[in-house]
């Protein structure tokens, strides 16, 4: 379930979040490969979610961390390069094999 649109998703779908200790307390990381240690949160990829999360203060407690630092910027631009938004599309060479 996404915490920030409430709405249930496939888990190919949603991205995990997890909350790690930084300089200033913790925040909030991508999990890429969805098998960190530690309790996870799952997000749409969508910038109205990550956002949604951040207002609705849902990080914090879906995560059971206190004084999570919630960088929203930071973490629409994490979800966007876990995604591959903002990416070329991938370029595939033409078959070159012999017929």
């Amino acid at each position: 379930m996404c915490v920030g649109c409430r709405g249930r998703a496939d888990r190919a779908e949603l991205v995990r979040v997890i909350a790690r200790c930084g300089p200033d307390g913790p925040v909030v990381v991508i999990d890429h490969r969805k098998n960190q240690p530690g309790r996870g949160a799952w997000l749409h990829p969508t910038a109205e979610c990550a956002s949604a999360a951040v207002r609705r203060k849902a990080l914090a407690p879906a995560l059971r961390v206190d004084g999570l630092t919630v960088d929203l910027t930071d973490l629409v631009g994490s979800l966007d390069s876990a995604t591959g938004t903002g990416q070329p599309e991938e370029q595939v060479a033409p078959d070159m094999s012999t017929p």
